[in-house]
């Protein structure tokens, strides 16, 4: 290691141990505040969204969630921040040490459980809703017709999994505890428990 590089990490690794993690963590505590969820314990790497409504919604997370938001300690091809959203009557539940990388969750008109240690890999999104209607007519009326006959339904994700990067967890899925979903899954349908499933739309590859 060159004296250059030395002094740039070792400046860099600073900056983060006393300016950007503890701005992170305040910023982070005022927007958890502010939507009123209800959390343990947390730590994070950038700011990360959250939106809660007034209809009943909330979101509930357990003891040391780790969260990282933009591609600061997980530069695997995903930059966003992660984001959670409970709205239209859905409400959000997230376990016991649960870590997230650009993770987008939203709970709309249908729950969102995830079970206690279970990962959530780089740029992962779970949906409890089509967010619009099938039917054509009713989307031309967006703010009322389309968004009551839209479909929503719960997701369950168990203890122990693991979900790749980049896999996308659609409505009215449970996926088993200690079980591995492989990155870039659609998962449509739901996985038993302990097994090792992949592909679009994501099937059982192997018992583990």
């Amino acid at each position: 290691m060159t004296p250059f590089m030395f002094i740039y990490k070792a400046m860099r690794k600073l900056w983060r141990i006393l300016l950007y993690n503890p701005f992170c963590y305040v910023m982070t505590f005022i927007i958890m505040r502010g939507n009123a969820v209800r959390y343990g314990s947390f730590s994070t790497s950038g700011i990360p969204i959250i939106s809660v409504d007034r209809k009943g919604s909330r979101i509930i997370i357990g003891e040391n969630l780790r969260m990282n938001n933009g591609n600061a300690n997980n530069n695997i091809g995903f930059s966003a921040r992660c984001s959670l959203m409970a709205i239209d009557g859905g409400n959000l539940r997230i376990g016991n040490n649960v870590g997230m990388s650009q993770t987008a969750i939203c709970a709309v008109g249908a729950d969102i459980t995830i079970g206690n240690y279970t990962l959530l890999g780089g740029g992962v999104k779970i949906y409890s809703s089509d967010f619009h209607s099938l039917n054509s007519l009713d989307r031309r009326d967006y703010k009322e017709v389309d968004s009551k006959n839209r479909n929503s339904a719960p997701v369950v994700i168990g203890d122990d999994c693991f979900i790749g990067a980049g896999t996308i967890i659609l409505k009215e899925v449970v996926i088993g505890s200690r079980t591995i979903i492989g990155a870039g899954s659609v998962v449509t349908k739901s996985v038993p428990a302990g097994c090792l499933a992949g592909g679009n739309p994501c099937k059982v590859i192997r018992i583990l």
